[in-house]
């Protein structure tokens, strides 16, 4: 039997060595880039063979966006959202695989600004109280009503599981018949100092209940015509600068809101290129971070949207979305697309920038640290 020297069998321990470090490094990368996937999925139930349940152990998402329904072919169909039993049943599920495949618990994100849209629907046996919009709560003009409305709702999503609410809206109603805020009321007013106040009492309710919340959608959609759901918005001619006001007043309150989501808008007065303001390095590190000095979580609206979707291949979108500063990308499949392919799709692209550029594997690195540490909020 041929015996190795003990130089040999002294390299053959070092290779090993090395190859079980990389092997781990390897895996916390892995980790890291999905700690930054926030992703939808079908289904009101899960089992060990869910498409989610996948994405979770293999792909390690640190989030999920869960919607009462979609359209397919101009039908309704059901999405995540049933009942209340059975969301808080779901949400319980979600958190158990993630326990079992994580050190960390899940993002588990919902949509629920009160008036026109919820994720959550009283004709699904969802007790919302007044549910009164922000546009109609700003016209009452009661400081009291509009703290209760948001703590109420936001013990409502703690109940059933939730600990993010995209939401609220930090928009200032300049064009009233806009597609994307003016028309669903989601604004609470048009002037900036009426949008601080009541976001303020707003945020300091959500905290109040237990909540993380977004403000959203930097660097403001309100005077826009179109829905960037559906196609490309440039607000380059009618964006002002005072729709800044409110993100800049409130990161300077000791109670700021959590996450800022970042518009997928075209504004040149900002960055004088065609990139939306969810792909702009200008636009996220310079302005949010660098100059209004945010320090907290950034995410990109829904990469799925059609303002996305149309323009760019969905690879370039993430590496400008990450080199631009974003630390959670959003991919919710609501228009069509597959959210399966959508989230393989991501956790492939993301891992091979990580693996190709040092800079973009530092940014993700630090993103995942980011989110972790707010992660050890959830109660």
């Amino acid at each position: 039997m041929y015996k190795l020297s003990i130089k040999a069998k002294l390299l053959v321990y070092i290779v090993l060595i090395f190859a079980s470090l990389s092997s781990s490094a390897a895996n916390h990368l892995s980790q890291d880039v999905g700690e930054m996937m926030m992703v939808g999925f079908r289904g009101t139930h899960l089992n060990r063979h869910s498409s989610i349940v996948y994405a979770i152990k293999h792909y390690h998402i640190g989030g999920v966006i869960l919607f009462d329904h979609v359209r397919k072919k101009g039908i309704v169909v059901t999405r995540n959202i049933d009942s209340p039993q059975q969301l808080k049943q779901l949400t319980k599920q979600l958190q158990d695989y993630a326990k079992r495949y994580h050190d960390y618990p899940l993002f588990i994100a919902v949509n629920q600004e009160g008036g026109m849209i919820n994720a959550l629907l009283r004709k699904k046996h969802f007790k919302l109280g007044l549910n009164y919009s922000a546009q109609k709560l700003g016209e009452i003009n009661n400081p009291i009503l509009i703290g209760q409305q948001a703590y109420q709702r936001g013990l409502l999503l703690k109940q059933y599981g939730i600990n993010i609410n995209l939401a609220p809206v930090a928009a200032l109603n300049i064009n009233p018949t806009s597609q994307a805020i003016g028309k669903w009321q989601r604004s609470f007013g048009n002037t900036p100092q009426q949008v601080t106040k009541d976001l303020a009492i707003t945020i300091k309710a959500y905290h109040r209940a237990g909540i993380f919340c977004t403000l959203k959608h930097f660097p403001g959609l309100g005077s826009s015509n179109n829905n960037t759901d559906y196609d490309a918005a440039n607000v380059t001619k009618t964006w002002r600068k005072q729709e800044l006001i409110p993100y800049n007043k409130l990161m300077k309150k000791h109670n700021a809101c959590d996450i800022i989501m970042v518009a997928h808008s075209i504004n040149q007065k900002l960055n004088q290129s065609n990139l939306p303001s969810s792909l702009s390095k200008i636009i996220i590190t310079n302005l949010l971070r660098n100059k209004l000095h945010f320090t907290g979580l950034i995410m990109t609206d829904d990469m799925d949207a059609a303002a996305i979707r149309k323009h760019y291949p969905s690879r370039k979108a993430i590496k400008l979305a990450i080199t631009a500063g974003n630390d959670i990308i959003l991919y919710g499949g609501t228009f069509g697309y597959s959210p399966k392919k959508d989230a393989r799709m991501l956790f492939s692209t993301m891992l091979q920038l990580a693996n190709s550029n040092p800079q973009v594997r530092s940014k993700i690195i630090h993103a995942a640290n980011k989110i972790r540490k707010l992660k050890t909020k959830i109660s």
